[in-house]
């Protein structure tokens, strides 16, 4: 069930990614960026996680990509696009 759980992530994002490329990669680039940063990190963290020891797992693996400045800023960022996107007055 894990293996499914952590397969599932980088698919989903990817096909988000594909279906809503072309369109909101100019209209959400921080949102696009996000769904591919977190692809990218689940292509890493997931031979770690199964193929390395726990130690290595949770003192090096964990702290390089989980928990950096950047994977923090950037969700805040999606976050800040989404709600100016969602509170901008519509035109008609």
């Amino acid at each position: 069930m894990s293996n499914v759980l952590w397969a599932s992530q980088p698919l989903l994002g990817a096909a988000v990614a594909v279906r809503y490329g072309a369109r909101s990669c100019t209209s959400f680039p921080y949102f696009m960026a996000y769904l591919v940063a977190q692809v990218a990190a689940v292509a890493v963290l997931f031979p770690v996680y199964n193929f390395a020891s726990d130690h290595f797992y949770h003192a090096i693996g964990m702290p390089l990509i989980g928990r950096k400045r950047g994977w923090t800023s950037l969700g805040f960022k999606v976050l800040h696009e989404i709600s100016w996107t969602s509170s901008a007055p519509t035109t008609q």
